[in-house]
């Protein structure tokens, strides 16, 4: 069973452009447009979403599942797998997703228009917040004792 899952894994790892992993599951995102769902018992796709454009950053917590995709952001519900929220919040392309893991209705984008895009689905306007770097940010996430916090990371030397 082992070895299965190690062959599964790189399978799709050489064909995606990001893996997630969460409880039994994970994600890969891949410049198909598609993002599946396998389960790690099967060792076998169990699902797919089709975003229709190249996913670039994937992440989840117990209530979403994101994906971004040019300048577009998909929020599904990790469980119906029901498509949420379809945002297109940047102007280039997005760079990193990051859902919150102790306040599960928020998350956060990040790309190379040099934006970190903060996120509330329990609001009207989804789009919280927006802070402008002064550089093309790579990633971003989520710290502190409540995650409470935000960061960002540019390539910049």
């Amino acid at each position: 069973m082992q070895s299965t899952l190690n062959e599964l894994m790189k399978c799709v790892l050489a064909k995606s452009t990001q893996i997630k992993i969460w409880l039994i599951f994970f994600f890969s995102a891949a410049e198909d447009g598609l993002l599946k769902i396998w389960d790690s018992r099967a060792v076998s796709s169990v699902s797919s979403l089709d975003a229709g454009k190249p996913l670039y950053c994937i992440d989840c917590n117990s209530k979403l599942l994101l994906s971004g995709a040019d300048q577009t952001v998909f929020a599904w519900d990790v469980r119906s797998l029901k498509l949420l929220k379809k945002m297109k919040s940047h102007s280039d392309l997005i760079s990193g997703v990051q859902a919150n893991t102790h306040q599960k209705e928020l998350f956060m984008s990040c790309g190379s228009d040099e934006l970190l895009c903060l996120y509330d689905m329990s609001q009207d306007d989804v789009i919280s917040e927006t802070i402008r770097s002064e550089q093309p940010l790579d990633m971003c996430g989520f710290y502190g004792e409540n995650y409470d916090k935000q960061f960002a990371v540019t390539g910049a030397h």
